[in-house]
């Protein structure tokens, strides 16, 4: 943990920390007890900070929440990672609060995957893939880029697999 983190003290939090803890909270009530808080350097206020580890114990399943320069919700699973503005553009979601509590969602429900190419000539890249839209394992196993074959891995494990085009139908 880092020397700046302290246990959460909700009263300390900027308002943005606050807001959106509260929203992630009353969604996912197991988070509250691994998050943390870190000082703004710009403020006397701190941070929301929650470090997460995969049941799995994969350390590369990691999930990371934190306010990008104390007003940005942010979240990283394993290698990956967006900001509010990023992910609300993508999603057309302009509730970036609630986008982001949805991919939080999203992740811990095992439907927002990180894959693995299987294969191909760049064995091992690694992506993410939003399994909550109906076409994405389609679309990315018949992608020019892919070599037909992924290996997903969810936060909880359960979900894990390897998937390539047979499997869909396709071969």
């Amino acid at each position: 943990m880092s020397s700046n983190r302290i246990p959460l003290d909700e009263a300390k939090l900027s308002d943005a920390s606050r807001a959106f803890g509260g929203r992630l909270f009353a969604r996912r009530p197991e988070l509250k007890p691994v998050a943390l808080m870190e000082r703004d350097p710009s403020s006397d206020r701190y941070s929301l900070v929650i470090e997460a580890q995969s049941p799995t114990g994969d350390p590369n399943r990691r999930l990371g929440i934190w306010m990008d320069q104390g007003t940005e919700p942010s979240v990283g699973f394993g290698p990956w990672h967006t900001h509010a503005s990023v992910w609300c553009i993508e999603t057309h979601d302009p509730d970036e609060h609630g986008s982001i509590v949805a991919l939080v969602e999203a992740i811990l429900n095992d439907e927002f995957v990180i894959i693995e190419d299987v294969g191909g000539e760049h064995e091992d890249h690694t992506s993410v893939l939003d399994l909550r839209q109906p076409d994405a394992l389609a679309d990315e196993l018949t992608s020019q880029y892919s070599p037909g074959r992924i290996r997903i891995k969810s936060w909880s494990g359960l979900a894990d697999r390897d998937v390539g085009l047979e499997d869909l139908g396709f071969a």
